[in-house]
């Protein structure tokens, strides 16, 4: 295992069963990425987090403005892009 000593969530395993062994990822936008894994199954699944003081942020930037063409929220909300990461490490379960 490899450890993430600075996660501010996780490691947290769990399984994951994919009868197509294909996954797809939101990031709650309109964003989906698609991703194949070697063959369908059972999967182990690790997840890590990272940058989980994004969502606070967001709402201290709406408290100045939620006008998405005003300058500063728009500066705010620049410094939040890439900030909240994950991990996800999967491997066969058999």
């Amino acid at each position: 295992m490899i450890a993430d000593d600075h996660a501010e969530i996780g490691p947290e395993t769990c399984e994951l069963t994919t009868p197509s062994g294909v996954i797809t990822v939101s990031d709650g936008e309109a964003s989906v990425n698609r991703f194949e894994l070697p063959a369908p199954g059972t999967y182990h699944v690790r997840v890590t987090g990272h940058g989980m003081d994004a969502a606070e942020l967001y709402r201290a930037a709406e408290s100045g403005s939620t006008d998405f063409e005003d300058a500063q929220f728009q500066a705010d909300w620049a410094l939040l892009q890439g900030r909240e990461t994950y991990i996800v490490r999967l491997w066969p379960a058999t």
